[in-house]
């Protein structure tokens, strides 16, 4: 019998690509154009599609939404803090 060892975070990862995948074959893929994917849920409502991006930090009046064609395009920028030099200790956040 063989055992197949339960990694949890590799799991997730090919889950992730699997769905990433599946969107882009139903979607069309990403513009190479792409800096950022937020967490996005797509689902239909009532006959209607309905997207739901996570913007964290981003204020909703900022948020730009455009569509050509198949491609729909959704900008926006988080402003960070500032913060003296001599103060930062650590930062991964961009």
């Amino acid at each position: 019998m063989l055992m197949r060892r339960f990694m949890p975070v590799q799991e997730l990862a090919e889950l992730q690509r699997d769905l990433m995948e599946l969107v882009s074959r139903t979607l069309g893929s990403a513009s190479p154009e792409v800096d950022f994917l937020a967490n996005t849920e797509v689902y239909f409502k009532g006959g209607h599609l309905v997207l739901r991006v996570e913007l964290a930090g981003v204020d909703p009046k900022d948020v730009e939404v455009s569509v050509a064609g198949r491609t729909l395009t959704i900008k926006g920028e988080r402003k960070a803090p500032t913060v003296p030099a001599d103060d930062w200790l650590f930062g991964e956040i961009a």
